[in-house]
């Protein structure tokens, strides 16, 4: 379900959840990972530089992938590494500025 800002607004204690990303049974389980970060994630963590928060999350059965999924390996980062990289590319440069880093 996805609602108004102006729905949000009159109504703040109420969450709305929307699935963005599904993977199919018919697609290699763990050769995707950059995909679904562009999918699921990507648009999350812009906004969340923007101001907003944001959460990401998996949810599956017990060894689906779910971990091996949000963490990957250092040669195939998973989305946590991915959005990391996303978020330091995009805030180095305004720090650099500020003299922070």
């Amino acid at each position: 379900m996805v609602r108004s800002g102006q729905d949000a607004l009159a109504q703040p204690w109420r969450a709305a959840f929307a699935t963005t990303h599904a993977q199919r049974p018919e697609q290699p389980l763990f050769s995707c990972r950059p995909q679904v970060y562009e999918k699921t994630t990507r648009d999350i963590v812009e906004k969340v530089v923007g101001g907003f928060n944001g959460t990401v999350f998996a949810y599956g059965q017990t060894s689906s992938g779910k971990t091996h999924t949000m963490m990957g390996v250092p040669e195939e980062p998973g989305i946590v590494p991915l959005a990391v990289r996303c978020l330091c590319s995009v805030c180095s440069p305004v720090l650099l500025a500020a003299g922070v880093l």
